[in-house]
């Protein structure tokens, strides 16, 4: 005898209550787990080598040219960017003088808002530091 196949709405109630039973009996944590290794299983599947694969070294990776880094590659690094969004205005202090000095609206809301960016910056460069110090 051959079924059809089934909607969820012909299951019955006897589907609903062994689901309920299932979620007294079982720990959540392990239903939980189980839904969350669903994705992450996979098959690895290793195909036989033909000869011609083999001659020819289809599906292998060969590297054809090995460059080592430079020497002063770490040192370049850490000095590529600078400590203030422009040098040219200097740090919090001059910004923070400057302002002082500025009477025109437009130019003390723009000195404010490159005093805030500063701090934003400062702030950056501290958590990058912290990380990069481990």
């Amino acid at each position: 005898m051959t079924t059809g196949p089934r909607e969820i709405s012909n299951l019955g109630i006897d589907a609903s209550k062994q689901y309920a039973l299932n979620q007294k009996e079982l720990a959540p944590e392990l239903l939980r787990d189980a839904q969350a290794t669903r994705g992450r299983m996979e098959v690895s599947v290793i195909s036989p080598a033909r000869p011609f694969d083999i001659k020819f070294e289809i599906g292998y990776k060969s590297i054809w040219a090995h460059f080592d880094e430079p020497a002063d590659l770490s040192a370049a690094a850490a000095n590529l960017f600078i400590h203030l969004l422009v040098p040219s205005l200097g740090g919090a202090d001059m910004l923070s003088q400057l302002l002082d000095r500025v009477a025109e609206p437009h130019l003390q809301k723009l000195l404010k808002q490159q005093l805030d960016d500063e701090e934003i910056y400062r702030m950056i460069q501290g958590r990058l530091r912290q990380f990069s110090k481990g």
